[in-house]
């Protein structure tokens, strides 16, 4: 039996543990990945929610889950920043 949704999906009703496990099911289907790890739920993530290794070109690839109503350049400046300051290592891609 296939489904769909058709109502518009309320990402604020979602704990964050919630959202983060949504945004690992998306990343998990988007490539063939050759490791996948999710540190969000420990706590201290510092600003690595998710990392994932891409099969073969071994690609690094970290992922900061954030859902926000309103978002300003300073916000993303000060993720941006944090994750900086926190990681010695910088992966080759960092999606926010």
């Amino acid at each position: 039996m296939v489904t769909r949704t058709i109502n518009k999906l309320h990402f604020e009703d979602l704990d964050t543990i919630r959202f983060e496990e949504l945004i690992l099911a998306m990343v998990y289907r988007m490539i063939r990945w050759d490791k996948l790890d999710h540190f969000g739920k420990k706590g201290s993530d510092d600003g690595i929610d998710i990392k994932a290794v891409e099969k073969k070109k071994e690609n690094v690839y970290y992922f900061q889950c954030k859902r926000y109503q309103k978002n300003t350049n300073a916000k993303i400046k000060d993720i941006i920043d944090e994750y900086l300051r926190k990681n010695t290592f910088i992966s080759q891609f960092y999606i926010l």
